[in-house]
């Protein structure tokens, strides 16, 4: 009888041990599929209680182990380096938190696209997103030509080196679209 209340201290003692591994990181930003301009975002998650380190993972292929980044650091945010990533891609991320217990399951992945850090790059970016806004049927079709058509032409400008008429045609698309 003693034998089997030994083994089913153990195994109780072995679920508690479990039940205190940390908790799976809830990540934050940049939020599920955002656009970034900048090549070197930071990645920030929920603090997860008792942790005393997250491992992070970047990754350009969910299925495959992590191509990119795998670092670890102690607080709840983190930083990309310069040179990790590359202008219009798309890049995984999650997190697993740590404490003396051992590691949590790892957070979800979220994904995040690089857009061009250019003038021309940035608006061709805006672009897109009134094409967006048009088949959200937010805006009518009309209205996302005419701004499309003053943010093509801040870009042949700046294609000319003409930057004070790209910012003139940059200020005029923020006056037709806070009159929409």
């Amino acid at each position: 009888m003693k034998k089997y209340i030994l083994i089913l201290l153990l195994v109780i003692g072995s679920f508690k041990v479990l039940s205190q591994v940390p908790n799976s990181p809830i990540l934050v930003l940049p939020p599920e599929e955002a656009s970034v301009v900048s090549l070197t975002p930071t990645l920030e998650w929920q603090a997860v209680s008792g942790a005393d380190c997250y491992f992070i993972f970047i990754t350009t292929d969910t299925n495959n182990l992590p191509t990119l980044e795998v670092c670890m650091t102690s607080t709840n945010s983190y930083v990309v380096p310069a040179s990790t990533l590359a202008e219009d891609g798309l890049y995984y991320w999650r997190v697993q938190a740590h404490n003396s217990f051992g590691w949590s399951i790892p957070s979800q992945y979220f994904s995040f696209k690089t857009v061009s850090t250019t003038a021309e790059g940035c608006i061709n970016n805006i672009i897109g997103q009134v094409n967006n806004i048009v088949l959200e049927s937010s805006l009518s079709a009309n209205q996302g030509t005419i701004l499309n058509n003053i943010l093509q032409q801040a870009n042949y400008q700046l294609s000319l080196s003409h930057e004070f008429y790209a910012t003139l045609y940059l200020y005029y698309f923020k006056l037709r679209v806070r009159r929409i």
